[in-house]
């Protein structure tokens, strides 16, 4: 329901002042979603990938060259702009989905189990790019690894019908806010 892709839910959910059910397409627009299965457009290369995104976002074209460069500069895919997404492997492929969030501008970054492909070292470098890019940007990571817990520096244990928010330490199912 956060994300804006079921609105099937009790209540009110407004991201950057825009509701979810009557201003979907605003808030989804203050929203980047990283699913735990990102769907890629596999037969595109990296720069092809984020310019559709920034396209996606509304973002004029030199906003987005800007923060194209920024996005590749910040996750180590420079030298990997021109390379084919299909040809990335699973951390380069993760790092491409933190990119997608930084390239989009977007103040709301919504992570959903950004390392479960990852090997423990792969994790801890994508938690710790996720911790740096959330020094500019508002960041919730839904997560069952454990090692989320020395990335974040609060989070909300999350059940099938309700959130039962923590301050210190964050429990495994975590979610971030603000500064991971």
């Amino acid at each position: 329901a956060l994300a804006g892709i079921c609105v099937t839910f009790e209540g009110e959910i407004s991201l950057c002042g825009h509701s979810i059910t009557n201003d979907r397409l605003n808030a989804q627009l203050s929203m980047s979603y990283m699913p735990e299965d990102m769907p890629f457009y596999k037969n595109m290369t990296v720069i092809e990938y984020l310019s559709f995104i920034t396209e996606a976002k509304q973002l004029d074209f030199e906003q987005a060259q800007k923060n194209i460069k920024s996005a590749l500069t910040s996750t180590n895919l420079l030298a990997l702009k021109d390379a084919v997404i299909s040809k990335l492997s699973s951390p380069g492929r993760a790092r491409l989905g933190i990119a997608q969030a930084i390239a989009s501008n977007s103040s709301v970054l919504l992570f959903c189990n950004p390392t479960s492909d990852l090997s423990k070292n792969e994790a801890q470098e994508i938690f710790k790019l996720i911790k740096t890019v959330s020094r500019s940007k508002s960041a919730i990571i839904v997560s069952n690894d454990p090692q989320v817990l020395f990335f974040c520096d609060s989070g909300a244990m999350l059940s099938a019908s309700s959130a039962d928010a923590q301050n210190s330490p964050a429990p495994p199912v975590a979610s971030g806010h603000r500064h991971l």
